[in-house]
């Protein structure tokens, strides 16, 4: 029955409010809250299986052959107040009760004097309050099942089409382009695909956040710490989703290790785009105000990220974008990480001048040798830390 498949729904963590005309005896077993109303005033409010048992109470016991819901009907509708003057005492003995029902004992108050600085503070300690709030967050994502197989689908989606347009490339003039376009789009797509989403969600619970937050709840930097450490699984996980059809459909290949670096280098870009989400969104806090902002900042991270323009010839007035570009360190860690094993590259008697023979000399003609790939991936760390840093300080 329907009232059987709403309760199934009930059971999964959902709440589920319903009204219905008439129930029979057998429908009216499936209900787990109810709630009686006479001209707008409470009669009952609690467990259904519970009601009979309260009516019976105050003198009202329902025949054992009778469906309940009729007869509270029966004695909770007065159909002509000015005739039936016992019908209208009924009802408002059962509000009064209710409304008694309803109401605490007064405490006593302790004798002595207590002063304020007497009772602790009730609220959890800090290690509780992250507990609490990391749980919170966890089972908010695992109810947003939609959302998590959205989230999924579009990554691994995207990954496939990626992999599909760069299929199997070979190691020839014309595929240092081919790759280096590659490796770009796919650091380019993390930092676009990871920090869009929390341009949106952030600006959306910030102002449950800072009530909860005002009211004494919590401290601020539990919150902070909670979602940061809630959000790690995602994290991890979506990168992965999306690199590895990517990398076996493009032909990375270069042994294990090369697969395992390049993967850690898109989960450090997905957790600086992750931070640097958080960061607008907590200095702006207008959904519709913060991904226009994300987007102008994250627009000159592509700009000079090392593949549109040579690192050597960025003007000297733009070279500090260069330094906080996550862009531009993720896509130089990749493309070390690959071309630095790479000891030769076919150069085709058709071509004249063939740019590079080794993967050394990719890298420097796209003047990639500055540092090593673990100098990149430690930057990127510190980013991260610094994008995180400030979003816990602006979100107060």
């Amino acid at each position: 029955t329907v009232t059987e498949q709403l309760q199934l729904i009930a059971r999964e963590g959902r709440t589920v409010i319903a009204t219905i005309h008439q129930p029979s005896s057998e429908m009216f077993t499936h209900f787990d809250q109810l709630y009686l109303l006479s001209d707008g005033s409470p009669v009952y409010q609690g467990k259904a299986l519970e009601s009979v048992d309260y009516f019976a109470s105050l003198g009202y016991a329902c025949p054992a052959l009778m469906n309940p819901t009729d007869y509270f009907m029966k004695q909770l509708v007065v159909m002509d107040k000015a005739t039936d003057a016992d019908g209208v005492a009924r009802v408002e003995k059962l509000k009064k009760e209710w409304v008694q029902h309803q109401t605490l004992p007064q405490i006593k108050s302790p004798e002595g004097n207590t002063k304020l600085a007497d009772y602790q503070d009730s609220r959890l300690n800090f290690i509780g309050q992250i507990g609490v709030l990391a749980h919170r967050n966890v089972v908010r994502f695992v109810r947003d099942r939609l959302g998590f197989r959205a989230a999924i689908f579009q990554t691994l989606f995207i990954s496939l089409i990626v992999g599909l347009i760069y299929l199997q490339l070979d190691l020839d003039q014309k595929g240092i382009q081919n790759f280096t376009g590659g490796f770009f789009f796919l650091i380019v797509n993390q930092t676009f695909g990871s920090a869009n989403p929390v341009f949106i969600s952030v600006p959306m619970e910030l102002p449950i956040i800072i009530r909860e937050y005002r009211a004494g709840l919590y401290h601020l930097f539990s919150w902070y710490l909670s979602k940061n450490v809630s959000e790690i699984p995602m994290q991890i996980l979506l990168p992965i989703v999306f690199f590895v059809p990517a990398y076996f459909l493009i032909g990375i290949g270069h042994g294990f290790d090369v697969y395992i670096y390049q993967q850690i280098i898109m989960i450090l870009v997905n957790s600086c785009a992750v931070g640097l989400g958080y960061m607008v969104s907590c200095l702006v806090r207008r959904i519709d105000i913060a991904p226009i902002i994300g987007m102008i900042i994250i627009l000159p991270f592509l700009l000079f990220g090392g593949l549109l323009i040579n690192s050597d010839d960025c003007p000297k007035y733009f070279v500090w974008i260069q330094y906080i570009s996550p862009i531009k360190y993720g896509f130089e860690a990749i493309m070390k990480i690959f071309w630095e094993q790479v000891p030769k590259i076919a150069c085709e008697e058709a071509i004249e001048n063939c740019t590079a023979l080794t993967g050394i000399d990719v890298l420097k003609n796209y003047s990639l040798q500055s540092r090593s790939a673990l100098g990149d991936g430690l930057i990127l760390l510190a980013i991260n830390i610094g994008f995180r840093r400030s979003d816990s300080s602006d979100c107060g």
